[in-house]
C-alpha cells in the first residue's frame, strides 16, 4: 500500500499478485470481460498489460452504493511467460472524501466547540466496513480471473 498524488487524485494504491496457468490469450479474454461487467472502462491494452479506470457516463453517476465498493483506476499485467506466469492487480482507491469528512469534523469541533465523538466513530466504523467491502470485491475480481478452466 502506498500513497498516491496526482492530478488531483489522492488515494491509496494497492498490489495483488499470483501465479497463474492460465494462457495469456484467456487471462487477457477474462481481465476484459470482467472489466466489461462491472462496468469499467479498458483506457489502455498492450500485449501484457491492461489499464482501467472509471467509466464516465457523461453526467451525474450515481448508483445505490455509489463507489461503496468500487476502485478508481488500475491495472492487470501478466509478468513471466510460459508456465511460470504471474498476474499483478494494481488498484487505486480515492480517500479524498475520508479527508474531507475529517476536515470537516475537526473544522466543527473547533468551531461550535461541539463534543464530535459519536459522529468520529460512527465515520470510523462506516470507513472500516467500506475498507473490508471494497477487499472482498477486489479479490472476487481477481478470483474471477484467475479461476482455473473447467473442461
Amino acid at each position: 500500500m502506498k500513497l498516491k498524488i496526482r492530478d488531483l487524485f489522492i488515494g491509496l494504491e494497492f498490489k495483488i499478485e499470483r501465479e497463474v496457468e492460465i494462457p495469456e490469450e484467456i487471462l487477457i479474454k477474462r481481465i476484459i470481460q470482467e472489466l466489461r461487467k462491472l462496468d469499467y472502462e479498458v483506457v489502455d491494452r498492450t500485449e501484457k498489460k491492461i489499464l482501467f479506470g472509471e467509466r464516465w457516463h457523461g453526467g451525474p453517476y450515481i448508483t445505490k452504493q455509489s463507489d461503496w465498493d468500487r476502485v478508481n483506476n488500475g491495472s492487470f499485467e501478466i509478468i513471466g511467460a510460459g508456465e511460470k506466469q504471474s498476474l499483478k492487480f494494481q488498484f487505486s482507491v480515492s480517500i479524498f472524501g475520508i479527508m474531507l469528512g475529517i476536515l470537516m469534523l475537526v473544522g466543527l469541533s473547533f468551531v461550535a466547540h461541539y463534543f464530535i465523538l459519536p459522529f468520529v466513530l460512527c465515520f470510523v466504523v462506516l470507513n472500516i466496513q467500506r475498507a473490508i467491502d471494497l477487499k472482498n470485491k477486489v479479490h472476487q475480481i481477481f478470483n474471477a480471473v484467475t479461476r482455473p478452466e473447467v473442461n
